[in-house]
């Protein structure tokens, strides 16, 4: 009894093989179905299905040598182009000219992909260092802005120290000048005026109050113009040491 008669020959079956590999990029294992549904949705073959390619000896075998001809490769990573034997090709495909063509056509086509990557690559790495340039001039140029900042704060904290001694000095004449005016130094016990004359500028090891006495009255000179003259020098001289750190 004769067998059911094929609804696809097998020269129908390897001229969708070969516009399969004719048209679509393959790199790696190929199956029947992916066959299938590239005859369905592309050529127009409504009704075919895996198993016509699978229950065909020739077509079956012409699937499994091509997929022979790469080893299998990280599943993980599709753009990893499965690793191709070339000795095994020649050997397999020595008489087969049509399959060599489409089989390096698709190498070639990767290769050329891959060899795109690169050059992209390629100017990325020159885009990444020319920007990697420019930050490290921009940080060189912060750094020096921040040594010059910390000059200047160095100048704001030697004036404000300067400032301040300003500012002492011209509370200890207040002081010198009350004393004298109230005339206060009598006053005193030794512990109280020992702070007064430190509050004054003085720093006495020992109390000798006519020595004390004399030093604070030679302080305040009664002529009122020598004694502007007096301050105005002690102003003068903190000012000018204002003046060498501004």
């Amino acid at each position: 009894m004769a067998g059911r008669k094929r609804k696809y020959t097998t020269e129908v079956l390897e001229s969708i093989v070969d516009e399969y590999f004719n048209k679509t990029a393959v790199f790696g294992q190929v199956s029947a179905t992916d066959i299938a549904n590239f005859a369905i949705n592309e050529l127009g073959y409504k009704d075919i299905r895996y198993f016509h390619f699978t229950r065909n000896k020739e077509i079956k075998e012409l699937i499994s040598e091509v997929n022979n001809l790469y080893q299998e490769g990280n599943i993980e990573n599709n753009n990893v182009l499965i690793e191709f034997n070339p000795d095994k090709f020649m050997k397999t495909y020595e008489n087969d000219k049509k399959t060599q063509i489409i089989v390096l056509r698709h190498f070639a086509d990767r290769y050329n992909e891959l060899n795109h990557k690169v050059l992209e690559l390629e100017h990325l790495k020159n885009q990444i260092e020319i920007e990697l340039c420019e930050i490290k001039n921009e940080n060189k140029k912060l750094k020096e802005k921040n040594k010059e900042l910390n000059q200047e704060i160095k100048k704001i904290k030697d004036r404000n120290i300067n400032l301040n001694k300003f500012a002492i000095l011209e509370e200890q004449l207040k002081m010198r000048e009350y004393i004298k005016e109230k005339n206060l130094f009598n006053g005193f016990d030794e512990e109280n005026l020992m702070i007064v004359l430190e509050k004054c500028g003085f720093k006495p090891n020992k109390i000798d109050e006519e020595e004390v006495f004399e030093t604070i009255a030679n302080t305040n000179i009664t002529n009122e113009e020598d004694k502007q003259n007096s301050e105005q020098k002690e102003i003068d001289e903190v000012m000018r040491e204002i003046e060498d750190l501004i």
